[in-house]
Order: structure tokens, then sequence, then C-alpha cells
């Protein structure tokens, strides 16, 4: 009995002592919710402008988004690339932004930050949702000067 007690007691110093060990959690920032999706995408002599505010779109969209996991960085220049390109802009409420680059199926920058390599079979998905996926806003059509029409 005397040997149980023992067990028992060491068991819940130790408890104590990991408890005060664990590290504190930090402060979490406000949650920033996504108001809009905005899409250009260029494939050849196809280009798509779409916006999307729904929230089933916009979940989708970032849902492929998220899954473009980069792996690491290129041996040559995305940039000299005449494949495809996206830029997928996600405007947060409060005005923030961030800028997701997409370049021949096979690399992504975010925020301007260098390329990365991502999962052609992966971005080739994300690639057909946003040429399919009917926009929610029509955009403002504009002359070649800049003005509206």
């Amino acid at each position: 009995m005397v040997k149980l007690l023992k067990y028992v007691l060491t068991i819940l110093i130790l408890c104590l002592i990991l408890t005060g060990c664990t590290p504190a959690k930090p402060e979490t920032a406000p949650l920033k919710l996504v108001s809009s999706v905005e899409v250009d995408f260029r494939h050849g002599q196809e280009n798509l402008h779409r916006i999307y505010t729904q929230s089933d779109k916009v979940d989708v969209i970032l849902h492929y988004l998220h899954k473009l996991t980069p792996r690491g960085t290129p041996n040559s220049d995305p940039e000299q690339l005449l494949e495809e390109q996206c830029k997928i802009t996600v405007r947060l409420t409060g005005g923030e932004s961030r800028i997701y680059r997409l370049q021949g199926k096979q690399y992504l920058s975010v925020d301007l930050k260098p390329w990365k390599t991502i999962s052609r079979e992966r971005c080739s998905v994300l690639y057909h949702l946003v040429s399919h996926l009917p926009g929610d806003v029509t955009p403002k059509a504009t002359a070649p000067t800049g003005k509206e029409l």
C-alpha cells in the first residue's frame, strides 16, 4: 500500500512540474475573414478575370490554393516561361490582401516573395477550377485608355 501511495504521489508531482513547464499559449490575432477572391488567368490567347464573393466559391478556391504546398526553389527563372499564368488576390476584411502568383503550373510566389516549386497536378486542378467556375461579380469594362465604358 505504501508503495502504491509513493507511486501515485510521484505521478502527481511529475504532473505538477510538467504543467508548470508547458509554454504559454500565444495570443491569437483577431480572425480575418476573406471578403473576396479575384482571379486573373492567362492561357495562350485566353484571358479571364473573375471575382468571387460567395462563401462556397471562395472556400473551394482557398481549399485548393492551400493544397499548393511549396517544395523548393526552381532551377530556372519562372518569369521567363510563356505558359499559363494566374494571379489570385485574396482580399481580407480590413483592406489587407494576399497575392498568389502561379506560373506554368509548377511555380508559386506569395506576396512577391521568391518563387517556389509546387505540385503540377495540384496546380492543374486549381487552374481547371478557376477557368470553369463562374465569377460572382462582373468587373467593370474599361476602354484601352483605362477609362470606364
